[in-house]
């Protein structure tokens, strides 16, 4: 008996002094944190088995599942790669036991070399990133118009 009163005292004086996190001091999904990053509408939707999911929702008014859109399945011209003169590719990594996607922006430098760069890598290069909460989205950062980039594309 003493010695478990001793490890629930332990195990509390442990527990005490850790931080305690609440739901907004974690970080976003980065699939949510990219639409809000880029000044889209994000939606938290339940779909049919009650499970919640992420929709981004363009300026057109189109709609597409927010890791989708982070991936680069859908969306793209909306996508931070669009935004910034490049095309953005979805890429598939076989890791043995399972597969990794993701958003690859694809540039072309100024002698006509394309370069495939990872989304974020891409971002990080451009001095963005999805981590800090008060950066501010690209169209503001550059002053661009929405509807000029839409049209582009």
């Amino acid at each position: 008996m003493k010695r478990i009163i001793e490890s629930i005292l332990i195990l509390f004086l442990v527990s005490a002094g850790l931080p305690a996190f609440s739901q907004k001091e974690m970080h976003p999904n980065p699939a949510a944190a990219y639409v809000n990053f880029l000044g889209y509408k994000y939606e938290i939707r339940k779909g049919h088995d009650g499970a919640e999911y992420g929709i981004c929702i363009f300026p057109d008014g189109s709609e597409c599942n927010d890791f989708d859109f982070f991936r680069g399945l859908c969306g793209r011209q909306y996508s931070y790669c669009a935004l910034k003169g490049c095309d953005i590719k979805t890429k598939t990594e076989d890791r043995g036991t399972y597969s990794v996607q993701y958003a690859v922006c694809s540039c072309m430098d100024s002698v006509g070399v394309v370069h495939d760069i990872p989304l974020l890598d891409f971002m990080e290069q451009h001095g963005d990133t999805l981590i800090k909460t008060n950066v501010a989205h690209p169209l503001k950062k550059q002053n661009w118009d929405r509807k000029k980039v839409n049209k582009k594309q």
